[in-house]
């Protein structure tokens, strides 16, 4: 099999572990399961990445990678369970609130 096949199918398990991952979310009893699977599904695409041929800025993401994690991991420590589904309504009622301002290509002059 040739190295793009490969690469490719990669993702495409990374898809499929991602839909599968959603599934077991929406349980208590096999969310930890669900995490599991979404941590295999990300770590393949991320393996899929950095094994691409011709890679480039690979500082940029590796530097985002990190960033990530340094905002991710504290805020994980501090955020309660319960916690999560109001934090996301206001970030998604933000970004809602922020849409009137930004302009689409096809409307600006």
């Amino acid at each position: 099999m040739r190295r793009g096949t490969v690469l490719d199918l990669c993702y495409l398990v990374a898809a499929i572990t991602f839909i599968i991952a959603l599934m077991g979310l929406s349980s208590p009893r096999h969310a930890r399961r669900g995490n599991l699977v979404a941590v295999g599904g990300m770590t393949l695409a991320i393996g899929a990445t950095f094994a691409q041929p011709h890679l480039q800025h690979l500082g940029w993401m590796i530097g985002a990678m990190v960033l990530g994690a340094a905002v991710a991991v504290p805020t994980s420590r501090f955020v309660k369970m319960t916690a999560i589904p109001s934090s996301s309504r206001s970030s998604t009622a933000s970004v809602a609130a922020l849409r009137p301002w930004s302009r689409s290509p096809s409307t600006s002059r």
